[in-house]
């Protein structure tokens, strides 16, 4: 294990005994390469947070690689799932998105077999202290425990289709891709560090998960077609449970991000109908939903997504729907000016083909 002079010292610190002084100068954190910070987070988690010099030095690793990416070897890996083991009595809880993200930075493989029995210890304990709430880092970890069968039922209860068939296609998938997925959600935990900066070019590269975007946003307009024309009853805000919306929400930053051909239509049309409720009310089937793919159109905007979410905010009779909208708006056209390969594409500013108006040519809905 080669560990930079700063590195070593705070892990004698970690690992040495509780009152020894402080060192001056502190530690550069600075200084932690990578590796480093991967061989020193198992310390970092088994360290009590007690004021001292541990405390001090375990918060110096923790916060530098909450900020940067670091680097596991099969070792530090196997350590850290050892050290969420070990920490089970007293926290009565693991920080399973670190230990899934582990998996995804391990360059020489995560140690598989190795992790097996760890991984069985921690999905036993947190369903047994019915502790989900990271629920696809759990299905990662059920994924190295075999575990699929005892987690699966737990974590699609009372949840709507949209979420449960995106969990269902993690089931088919390997422990690794399922942390990958883990990675796109936006409740991650505190000591998590930043998602992998190629995050969304490997979730593209999934021919299954690309499948999976289209027919999750498919759905979600037929649900709210079958609002708009009665076939569900409308209650406002209630078009979809939050677990359906992140969803929802992580299938259209895919769908962006590819800048697929087919969403421009069915994402203004959708909107559109989220924007309005099917009678007078001054309400609408989902704000959650469309500030969701507000926020998606922030991270990879294009004119498109602009002008659909312009044209929600046109026929949106919530009073406050428009005025949040139009800082949404502001956000997003900021972002495109960064995404030059869709910035200089036209809007076509709500005129249809016809050269009337896009609202009437996209269809019935509002």
């Amino acid at each position: 294990m080669h560990l930079s002079p700063a590195a070593r010292l705070l892990l004698s610190l970690m690992t040495g005994s509780q009152d020894q002084p402080r060192p001056w100068p502190w530690p550069d954190s600075a200084l932690l390469s990578a590796s480093d910070l991967g061989t020193l987070l198992p310390a970092a988690y088994r360290t009590p947070g007690d004021g001292s010099a541990a405390c001090s030095a375990r918060f110096t690793v923790e916060d530098a690689a909450r900020e940067r990416q670091p680097i596991f070897t099969p070792e530090a890996c196997a350590d850290l799932f050892a050290a969420l083991v070990q920490g089970l009595p007293g926290r009565k809880w693991a920080d399973l998105c670190l230990g899934a993200g582990s998996l995804l930075r391990c360059p020489a493989g995560p140690p598989l077999d190795e992790l097996a029995g760890h991984a069985r210890t921690l999905t036993g304990f947190l369903l047994r202290e019915n502790r989900t709430g990271h629920p696809y880092a759990l299905l990662a970890v059920a994924g190295l425990a075999g575990m699929d069968d005892e987690v699966a039922g737990r974590l699609t209860a009372d949840l709507g289709p949209i979420a449960v068939a995106e969990i269902s296609l993690l089931l088919g998938w390997d422990a690794e891709r399922r942390a990958l997925l883990a990675e796109a959600l936006q409740a991650r935990s505190y000591n998590s560090p930043p998602p992998l900066p190629d995050l969304w070019e490997r979730l593209a590269a999934l021919p299954d998960y690309v499948t999976f975007a289209r027919t999750t946003l498919e759905a979600a307009d037929a649900r709210i077609a079958a609002i708009h024309a009665g076939e569900i009853p409308y209650r406002a805000d209630r078009a979809f449970d939050n677990a359906e919306k992140e969803t929802i929400g992580r299938a259209v930053r895919l769908a962006l991000f590819r800048d697929e051909p087919w969403l421009p239509a069915l994402l203004d049309r959708l909107l559109r109908g989220v924007a309005v409720a099917p009678t007078t009310a001054r309400t609408l089937p989902s704000q959650a939903l469309l500030y969701e793919v507000g926020r998606a159109a922030q991270e990879f905007p294009t004119p498109e997504v602009i002008a659909a979410l312009r044209a929600a905010s046109r026929v949106a009779r919530h009073a406050g729907v428009p005025k949040q909208l139009d800082r949404v708006l502001k956000r997003v056209e900021r972002a495109l000016a960064d995404r030059v390969e869709v910035a200089f594409r036209m809007p076509d500013h709500g005129v249809g083909p016809d050269g009337g108006s896009a609202c009437r040519s996209a269809g019935t809905r509002p």
